[in-house]
């Protein structure tokens, strides 16, 4: 883990509301939908946006976003989601981009801070560097701190 800032940014997908306890089960469905659509068509990188938390004893509820990142001023077309990222200063894991390392690097932030520490828990970001062959060669999780 490094410490890095995080510009502002806008993504474009597809969300669900998943807890902390349903997490394992939820995200790969999502990342699914978004896999079977044209939404990352020709994209080099996908982003998964983690925002608006609800922190509850044991566990929090959230709401996941994937897809890509667009202008702030982009239409989002029915049945997508545009978040907006600020801009925040991060805890940054490096993986190979394979869902187990993406995985343990949320369970060393989970194991590192589990009251929360010093997250602002604003917006979480993972950066998915795709390879031509459109599966992940990188990916990075950017966890948003109180600076």
């Amino acid at each position: 883990m490094k410490t890095s800032h995080l510009s502002a940014r806008s993504v474009l997908g597809y969300s669900r509301r998943i807890s902390h306890a349903t997490a394992s089960d939820d995200i790969g469905p999502l990342w699914a939908k978004v896999g079977a659509s044209d939404l990352l068509r020709g994209q080099s990188r996908a982003v998964a946006v983690y925002h608006d938390y609800t922190l509850q004893p044991g566990g929090y509820e959230v709401t996941v976003t994937v897809g890509r990142e667009v202008d702030a001023d982009e239409a989002v077309p029915y049945g997508l989601t545009r978040v907006d990222v600020p801009d925040q200063a991060c805890a940054v894991w490096t993986t190979d981009g394979s869902v187990e390392e993406v995985v343990a690097a949320w369970g060393e932030v989970w194991e590192q801070w589990p009251d929360g520490g010093p997250r602002s828990f604003a917006a979480d970001v993972e950066v998915w560097e795709q390879g031509p062959d459109g599966k992940p060669r990188a990916a990075q999780v950017y966890v948003g701190v109180r600076s």
